[in-house]
């Protein structure tokens, strides 16, 4: 499930006699960003009123300011996750909420006296959301030039590492070629490709954690290395490394360690019915290319046909899964689960809820079951792809979004419907309001 933009870093490198410090004056460039098809660079001369696609700066603070926030730029899906429980999401960086992420995530960060577009790169698992802002009111005022486009794209995680990697060694060719000595930049940059496998992964787990690697984290040391060794499984430490308090480690560890002993204690109920779904839940050439969300449903309508039910038949997930609930004080991990041979999955879901609430919870529950290859597996509130995938599939496996229109009386439903409807069609689905909400308007409205 990767992006489908890409991220182009251009430049021309210019002679800056004017410039006095040797590191500014010899990366000196006409620099231009281009995300997916969008000019991020594209600029209005407030004393020509003339446009043009790239600015005048020097390249080194860019990439010093990549070099330095490297690990962030890989792998901290925090704030990705925190933008996603906010009703304008994304919106939310440009009404003050994104001054808290804009010294790692945010172009205007960098700082040194330049004039960055107002970008931010969010990481979200494999891919990396890319979102930029036009300058308005008294910004674009005070500023000479004003960038002009706004976008959101989304990259594949791979090929942007790819392209920052490109462009920080392309600056420090450019300063050893100009004969500048040692500088910062270099020095982290080493440091960062020297790195060995431990120390590398140490870094990223701190990145998941919302902490610098060599300050922040090192308080930590311990509680991360125990949770590498402990948590084995890729997925399931990503997962756990995505939600976690720093200061919870420990405490979360235990309930972890003390449910799985559980789950090997506990019987399950025969379940011939997962067996047969799982050897159905194969992926279609027909997904090549879905957003994650559209996979989620696509994996859902498979499953749903599978069993023969119709749009507007109520998904029985209980008798699929089976569940305890043993409290956490991480409110992140809303469960635990693991498969048992020729059993039903047993899940340990995390706090007390409404069962149109669990009832969600077992779903996203069941997609790892049927569509991850992992014997354990956590359900987090994180926002990475994978999470979105599978809330788009526990979403529609057990409130059809076909299901839903065909209950619908009036066709010009958005935040108008009646109340009384929500809840009817919540209470038919034995969902939340919330929920029915979410999948008019992601699957319905935009067909209406």
């Amino acid at each position: 499930m990767s992006g489908d933009a890409d991220l182009q870093i251009r430049w021309e490198w210019l002679s800056a006699p004017e410039v006095r410090a040797p590191e500014l004056k010899a990366t000196w460039a006409h620099l231009s960003i281009v995300a997916g098809s969008d000019c991020v660079t594209l600029v209005e001369d407030r004393e020509s009123g003339s446009s043009r696609r790239s600015i005048f700066t020097s390249l080194y603070p860019l990439a010093e300011w990549v070099a330095y926030n490297w690990w962030f730029l890989k792998a901290d899906s925090r704030p990705a996750t925190a933008l996603s429980r906010l009703p304008a999401r994304y919106d939310a960086l440009w009404s003050g909420y994104g001054e808290r992420y804009r010294a790692r995530h945010g172009l205007r960060g960098v700082g040194d006296g330049f004039l960055w577009p107002d970008l931010f790169i969010m990481p979200e698992g494999d891919t990396a959301r890319i979102i930029w802002a036009a300058d308005r009111g008294s910004v674009a005022e005070e500023r000479p030039v004003r960038f002009l486009t706004s976008g959101n794209v989304s990259i594949d995680g791979g090929l942007l590492t790819q392209r920052l990697a490109n462009f920080v060694e392309s600056v420090i060719d450019r300063l050893r070629e100009q004969g500048v000595g040692e500088t910062p930049l270099a020095t982290e940059w080493a440091s960062i490709q020297g790195a060995d496998t431990d120390e590398a992964d140490f870094c990223l787990a701190a990145a998941r954690l919302g902490l610098d690697p060599y300050s922040e984290a090192l308080k930590y040391s311990d509680d991360i290395v125990r949770t590498s060794d402990q948590l084995s499984d890729p997925d399931l430490l990503g997962d756990f490394l995505d939600v976690v308090d720093p200061d919870k480690i420990a405490a979360t560890l235990s309930w972890v360690s003390a449910v799985k002993g559980e789950i090997d204690n506990l019987t399950s109920r025969p379940s011939g019915d997962v067996a047969e779904l799982k050897s159905l839940a194969r992926p279609s050439p027909k997904w090549n290319g879905l957003r994650p969300w559209e996979l989620g449903w696509a994996q859902a309508q498979l499953v749903r046909n599978s069993m023969g039910l119709g749009h507007e038949q109520t998904f029985e997930i209980e008798r699929l899964l089976t569940d305890v609930t043993r409290p956490t004080n991480t409110l992140g991990i809303h469960a635990l689960g693991q498969l048992k041979d020729g059993g039903l999955p047993l899940l340990v879901v995390s706090h007390r809820q409404p069962d149109s609430s669990k009832r969600f919870v077992l779903a996203r529950a069941l997609w790892h079951v049927l569509w991850r290859n992992t014997p354990t597996f956590l359900v987090t509130s994180a926002y990475t792809d994978r999470q979105k995938t599978e809330r788009a599939f526990a979403a529609e496996v057990l409130a059809p979004a076909q299901g839903i229109a065909s209950r619908l009386v009036d066709d010009g439903v958005h935040s108008g419907l009646e109340d009384s409807a929500l809840v009817e069609l919540a209470g038919h689905f034995r969902v939340s309001t919330l929920l029915v909400q979410h999948q008019i308007e992601n699957q319905l409205i935009p067909t209406w």
